[in-house]
């Protein structure tokens, strides 16, 4: 899919957000929708100007900038989460002080 034949990015439009071209309607309204679960038929009837190539184009455009770009994901908590901080730094100096031969004893 040549994604770039359809969707567009233009400062005067949605702040500059990439758009389905000839539209109003973000790429990301249409991907939160499909996350949420939406069929691509209630997609059109809430976007009556959208196509189904447009629909493949954003997610072609999505999955172009999933290989390309590298986003943050939020941390998992760890039950190490729940230690203080105060502990977790005196263990590092206990680990630290004790000689390389002795830790296998520990």
């Amino acid at each position: 899919m040549k994604w770039k034949e359809r969707l567009v990015a233009n400062p005067a439009i949605c702040h500059g957000k990439v758009c389905v071209k000839g539209t109003r309607i973000p790429v990301s309204v249409i991907l939160d929708n499909l996350a949420d679960g939406a069929s691509a038929q209630r997609i059109f009837d809430s976007y009556p100007s959208l196509q189904l190539e447009d629909i493949q184009a954003v997610l072609s455009y999505a999955a172009e900038v999933a290989r390309e770009r590298i986003v943050d994901l939020p941390e998992l908590a760890s039950p190490a989460s729940s230690i203080p901080q105060s502990l977790i730094i005196h263990a590092r100096q206990q680990a630290q002080s004790v000689a390389p031969g002795e830790r296998s004893a520990l």
